[in-house]
């Protein structure tokens, strides 16, 4: 296994792993096996709906550990899964210098609650295991096609242990992630920018250990969070084609922008020595609503987040929610709503990452990065002057 990687994919209560052989009809039928996956399942069979996730069998690069706060950790404890937090870190606050200032946000003194930094493998295997214990079956397959059937069904063709086997549903539910290959032709995908999160391997010395960091360089911005055992990896996010050709050049080019911060510098022994173990897709994207009444895109399917937000787990888990309300056991109930809200949704976190990006103060002069997030700001801030004014006009 390369570095960075992670094993294939093996949910906590493996023994409720559905096997293909006997009852394959199901209410919904769930694609993916993150946050929104699970919640959705969990939220659906506690109303008494039949319900398949179908999780991939396929190991995955490492995402970034991600921190929940106080507010995530109620929306969990709300769905029954604070079980899924369980061994997780402690993450006191968030350290930044992003306006220009050092400044420290305390999560339990200005949320009044505890903020934990997640291993996200343990996090996906704990709340797959919760679902089953719903009584979720999980499915486990390398690829799948979907067949939207005259009588308005769905019909998925998976892989799975080495067989070709059919499995039915009435609605079926995409929340496979942001960047998934399967499924592109149920809907279009809009891509606002070429972001990438690189995992960068370095030594720490324990400086600000229980808090998360952020902080703006040069051609992009670094997340550090609570560090977990022994993982010192930190992550870079920056634009793909910024990067320079070439390991020498591209490990050159991030060990300069390491240098450039003031924070993450203390919290290292040695800016010299930082090694690039993996990367992954960390774009702000919105997919297209889907044509079928009967098929919903949940979570990053529907809306990836820029990483900055913070908010993915809680996207997640408000999607799963709306999606499952939206459905009803006889059929779609209103999906229109669950769609007008993720636009509306999509509308709000535009400018709120806009709006942050334009609050960087950098350590040097303006670079293509921040250059072009600039202009998307200066862009939205010309539509919203050409709407108001035409809403005045009527």
């Amino acid at each position: 296994m390369r570095p960075g990687e992670i094993p294939p994919f093996k949910p906590m209560g493996s023994q409720h792993v559905f096997a293909l052989n006997c009852r394959a009809e199901f209410d919904a039928i769930v694609v993916g096996s993150g946050p929104a996956a699970t919640a959705l399942a969990i939220q659906l069979t506690r109303s008494g709906a039949t319900v398949a996730i179908l999780a991939s069998r396929k190991g995955q690069v490492r995402r970034p550990s991600e921190v929940v706060t106080p507010q995530t950790v109620r929306a969990l404890e709300s769905l029954g899964a604070s079980d899924a937090l369980e061994g997780a870190k402690t993450c006191r606050g968030l350290l930044t210098n992003w306006d220009g200032g050092d400044r420290f946000y305390d999560y339990d003194l200005l949320q009044c609650g505890s903020a934990f930094a997640l291993d996200p493998v343990q996090f996906r295997q704990r709340l797959c295991g919760i679902a089953t214990q719903a009584g979720a079956r999980i499915v486990i397959t390398r690829t799948w096609e979907a067949t939207h059937l005259e009588d308005g069904q769905w019909e998925l063709a998976v892989e799975t242990s080495g067989e070709r086997r059919r499995m039915r549903c009435r609605s079926l539910f995409l929340a496979h992630g942001r960047c998934a290959r399967s499924g592109q032709e149920l809907y279009a995908r809009h891509f606002v920018d070429k972001q990438v999160a690189i995992e960068v391997a370095v030594r720490r010395t324990g400086f600000q250990d229980d808090s998360l960091v952020v902080e703006p360089s040069l051609n992009g911005w670094w997340y550090a969070s609570p560090r977990s055992g022994d993982d010192d990896s930190i992550f870079f996010l920056t634009d793909s084609d910024l990067l320079p050709r070439g390991r020498r050049a591209r490990d050159a080019f991030i060990a300069s922008e390491l240098r450039s911060t003031r924070l993450l510098s203390r919290c290292l022994q040695d800016c010299q020595e930082c090694v690039v173990v993996g990367g992954c897709d960390a774009r702000f994207s919105v997919a297209s609503a889907s044509p079928s009444e009967r098929c919903f895109a949940v979570g990053d399917a529907a809306l990836a987040l820029d990483p900055l937000s913070g908010g993915g787990i809680s996207f997640a888990i408000e999607s799963a929610r709306r999606a499952a309300s939206a459905m009803g056991l006889g059929g779609p109930r209103d999906r229109g709503s669950y769609v007008s809200w993720v636009k509306g949704r999509t509308g709000v976190e535009a400018t709120k990452r806009l709006t942050t990006y334009s609050q960087a103060r950098l350590p040097g002069p303006r670079t293509e990065y921040w250059e072009r997030r600039r202009l998307c700001l200066s862009a939205r801030a010309a539509e919203g002057v050409a709407g108001a004014e035409t809403r005045r006009k009527q």
